[in-house]
């Protein structure tokens, strides 16, 4: 009779120890399945932020690209106002210039009459009758 309910007791105590041990593997079971989704939902996130990166490094470049344009574009507008006030400060210089050559024409004539005229006064006038003459 002992045995028998040693048996039944060792029986009893495998039967819980199964059952135990069923437990405990869905146990490790499901933490590893939760443990992978979780691992998955990492990886994802992973992939979403590396993408992301990727995105704002692209969008970097593009900015750099578009900076380096604006300032050649600035450069090359500044260039070109440069000339535009060279050209017309070289308009103004041809035109004083032309001016000049004018007034000193004129000059040359003034000078030839003012001769002329003196040569035909001496020649006119006695030289008691001549202005400063005395």
């Amino acid at each position: 009779v002992e045995a028998e309910c040693e048996g039944r007791e060792l029986a009893a105590e495998e039967r819980a120890v199964r059952t135990l041990m069923l437990h405990n593997a869905q146990e490790v079971k499901s933490a590893m399945e939760e443990s992978g989704r979780e691992r998955a939902g990492l990886e994802a996130r992973i992939a979403d932020l590396q993408q992301r990166v990727h995105a704002m490094e692209l969008l970097q470049d593009r900015g750099s690209a578009i900076l380096d344009t604006l300032r050649t574009m600035v450069e090359r507008r500044r260039r070109w106002a440069v000339c535009q006030v060279l050209e017309v400060m070289q308009a103004k210089a041809e035109a004083e210039a032309h001016v000049l050559r004018h007034v000193e024409a004129s000059h040359v004539q003034n000078l030839e009459l003012h001769r002329r005229l003196q040569s035909e006064w001496s020649r006119l006038l006695p030289g008691e009758c001549r202005p400063g003459g005395g």
